[in-house]
């Protein structure tokens, strides 16, 4: 499977880490209490975790589509029909609630009141604002840029370097991407099915197998490409700034986050590839 440029890849990041700067002020040990949904959607909205969710659709439905027109077997009459129904599930109102129903079971009430406090803070809202702004960058600039400023930096500044690895390894970024990955490419296998007639074709276990066989090699192949992007993304934010907020990143109460994180977007993924594979196979009925 052929990896989109890094520019796609960047929103998706980006949706982890605003997780993370959210918990700048790390949370205190504190009794588990679920969020309510009032405070789930303020810290939805107030951390830019709403506008980040919305700029993952077009990436995602384009990594799909893009599986989908490199094989053979899918009719291309087919295509629009799946391009169509994917834009529907996944701008459907639906995955935000899937995403905040599993968010608020994996973390406390304490967790998220810090998440906002920081999201209204003065280095929160810059962070916040690099993150969300991230999809919406002109992806040619941004190549430009990763290339004369993030795989620079390895060698013209290697503290700073560092950090960026650091911010990797806190937000478990690269796992988490290809866990998105296998998630995209499940979802065109399960359109291909039913698009095609022929279910028995198409073995979405095979591909998780894969997926599973070679999850550590694929995390290790995309981390360089994942901490230059960062090294760029990041470059306006002053180094003391950047050791502040890597920091909090390590601190305990964004691993819950994190966790929480993963879980939630996995079972949004799964819910809006399911919907989008029956709606497709009513059509086709």
């Amino acid at each position: 499977m052929t990896l989109r440029p890094p520019h796609y890849f960047r929103s998706i990041a980006a949706a982890l880490l605003l997780t993370g700067a959210s918990l700048l002020i790390a949370a205190p040990p504190a009794i588990a209490q679920n969020p309510s949904p009032e405070l789930i959607a303020e810290y939805m909205q107030k951390s830019g975790m709403d506008r980040q969710l919305e700029g993952m659709v077009p990436g995602t439905i384009s990594q799909m589509m893009d599986t989908l027109v490199a094989d053979s077997r899918i009719p291309k009459d087919a295509l629009a029909r799946v391009e169509a129904a994917a834009k529907k599930a996944f701008n459907s109102p639906s995955g935000k609630a899937h995403f905040r129903a599993a968010l608020a079971s994996g973390v406390t009430t304490a967790d998220l009141k810090h998440a906002v406090a920081f999201s209204e803070s003065a280095l929160g809202k810059r962070v916040i604002a690099i993150e969300v702004n991230a999809a919406a960058r002109d992806p040619a600039e941004v190549q430009r840029r990763l290339i004369d400023v993030g795989m620079a930096m390895e060698q013209k500044q290697p503290a700073r370097y560092t950090v960026m690895e650091r911010l990797e390894t806190a937000t478990q970024a690269s796992r988490f991407l290809v866990v998105i990955i296998e998630k995209n490419a499940v979802a065109a296998i399960n359109a291909a099915a039913v698009v095609t007639g022929r279910p028995a074709d198409f073995d979405t276990n095979a591909v998780k197998d894969e997926f599973k066989r070679n999850a550590d090699k694929m995390s290790a192949s995309i981390r360089p490409s994942l901490v230059a992007t960062f090294a760029e993304m990041y470059e306006p934010l002053a180094m003391d700034d950047m050791e502040r907020y890597v920091k909090a990143l390590e601190h305990e109460s964004f691993g819950r986050l994190t966790v929480a994180s993963f879980r939630a977007m996995n079972q949004m993924l799964s819910e809006l590839s399911a919907a989008m594979a029956t709606a497709l196979a009513q059509k086709s009925s």
